[in-house]
């Protein structure tokens, strides 16, 4: 008796042959009926394009090509759908053209080509159709390439205007940069087709200046000794041996070559009568003339002045008997008059009533007629503020004005006090009385004036201490002055305790 196992692996056998001959079958029924195989590859419509210029880049749009199969049957395959089905070409859409080509399609599995030729019309000659708007320049100035066009002919007789916007698409080159400063040895530039190396020269002509004229001069042509050039304002015109001619503006001056003398910004001297104005490339010169003012009160009285850092002062005593308009500025009769109860008193005086005393001293004025709007000063001159005097002050010490040399510290009153006209004070080193022919290394010349009070000798204090008149007040109305005293060191600023008091004035440059 079998066993069961063996019973069930029978029962089996028929159904295993029955799918074995069906297996047979099967593979015989392929074998009868293969997939159809490509037998031939052609082009049925070539790209859109298919000439082309240099440097243009391929388009194989509009491509279309043809499978036909080993059983006559045949598909056609446009350029969108060749990778889909396995077709490839032997460059792509993107490709830049430099010269003719032959595209080689190829049906991969296959192996199957076709060929499809591209065309090129090449660039034969490169003419200027339109040169550029400047032509004519001088050393020092920039090339400008605007108005620039020129003509690409092809081989077919084809022509094409390029503007110079178009350059770098179309393959051209300029053999200089625009924008470049002009040189003595540049007088041509070229442009070139680079893929065919055809090209063209645009002459380039360097003009010189034959002379040059004033078309505006500086805003400012008048100045006090001590002032600093501005030359705002100035133009000039350039003529050319051309008969063109060139305006520059003070700011166009250095790319042009063109300078002047005395700088700007220079410090005005008795012998700067005039600017002179000069091209260096030609030697071409124009000269302005300047004015050097004299520093003249309305009473024509003159006075010298100097800088002192960067301010401008008078470096003598105020002597006029009148405002700047004209109006007349009283004193009293006899000069030592009491006035100690008038109110807003406007005089002035000479000291001790002395005419003969102005000339060295000045006059002595109320703090009303410093503090006035008609201005006791020359024009273009006014009574010093105490941030003014302060300034001074400040750039003195700083700048080593103290008398032993420091950097800190007041002690520049040696430095204000004039070499004479200070009564001796030998108890205190670095005093404006002791060693007086060391004083005055500022220039400033301050002498001992002295004032006037309202009592005793009414004239008091010369050659012992001097106070200038500020235009500041403190909070009781009384008057802010600059001082120096023949027995300190310092020169600083102090309040003056009546106004109706008599005292110098100093004027600085507005």
């Amino acid at each position: 008796m079998m066993k069961p196992s063996i019973k069930k692996y029978l029962r089996l056998i028929p159904l295993v042959t029955v799918a074995v001959g069906l297996l047979i079958l099967i593979s015989c029924s392929e074998d009868e009926n293969p997939a159809p195989v490509v037998t031939e590859l052609s082009v049925k419509t070539p790209p859109t394009k298919a000439v082309y210029k240099n440097g243009e880049v391929l388009d194989l749009s509009g491509l279309e090509v043809s499978l036909l199969y080993d059983n006559d049957e045949s598909i056609d395959v446009e350029f969108e759908s060749f990778g889909a089905n396995g077709i490839t070409t032997s460059v792509n859409s993107g490709f830049e053209i430099t010269e003719a080509l032959t595209l080689v399609i190829t049906h991969v599995e296959s192996g199957k080509t076709t060929n499809q030729e591209i065309a090129i019309n090449p660039v034969v000659e490169v003419v200027i159709k339109t040169p550029p708007t400047q032509i004519n320049y001088l050393i020092g100035e920039v090339l400008d390439l605007s108005g620039l066009e020129v003509t690409l002919t092809r081989g077919n007789g084809d022509t094409e205007n390029v503007v110079l916007s178009d350059f770098e698409s179309k393959g051209l080159e300029v053999s200089v940069e625009d924008g470049i400063e002009i040189e003595d040895n540049f007088t041509e530039l070229t442009v070139t087709h680079t893929i065919s190396g055809e090209s063209v020269t645009q002459e380039i002509i360097i003009n010189t200046v034959s002379s040059i004229s004033i078309k505006t001069p500086p805003t400012n042509i008048q100045y006090y000794v001590g002032e600093y050039l501005e030359t705002d304002g100035l133009s000039i015109t350039l003529n050319l041996d051309n008969g063109d001619t060139r305006d520059l503006e003070i700011s166009d001056f250095e790319n042009y070559g063109v300078t002047t003398n005395p700088l700007d910004g220079s410090e005005i001297t008795d012998n700067d009568s005039e600017l002179v104005i000069t091209h260096g490339e030609s030697g071409q010169t124009v000269s302005q003339s300047i004015t050097i003012l004299t520093l003249t009160d309305i009473d024509g009285n003159t006075y010298s002045h100097l800088r002192i850092g960067d301010q401008l002062w008078m470096t003598e005593n105020l002597k006029t008997t009148k405002y700047q308009n004209g109006d007349e500025i009283g004193t009293t009769s006899p000069s030592d008059l009491d006035i100690s109860e008038e109110n807003s008193p406007q005089y002035q005086w000479s000291y001790n009533g002395d005419n003969d005393n102005v000339s060295t001293y000045g006059r002595l004025y109320t703090l009303y007629v410093a503090l006035d709007d008609r201005n006791v000063c020359p024009e273009g001159w006014h009574i010093p503020s105490t941030e003014e005097f302060q300034s001074l002050i400040s750039y003195l010490i700083e700048n080593g004005f103290n008398y032993d040399g420091s950097t800190n510290g007041n002690k520049i009153g040696k430095a204000i006090a004039s070499t004479m006209l200070w009564n001796s004070y030998t108890f205190e080193e670095g005093v404006p009385g002791n060693n007086p022919e060391t004083n005055n290394t500022s220039g400033f010349n301050g002498v001992g004036s002295g004032t006037r009070v309202n009592f005793d000798t009414y004239f008091t204090g010369q050659g012992v201490y001097t106070y200038w008149w500020s235009t500041d007040t403190n909070d009781e109305g009384l008057g802010t002055a600059f001082r120096i005293q023949n027995f300190q060191v310092e020169a600083d600023l102090g309040t003056i305790g009546d106004v109706n008091t008599g005292a110098p004035c100093r004027c600085i440059r507005d």
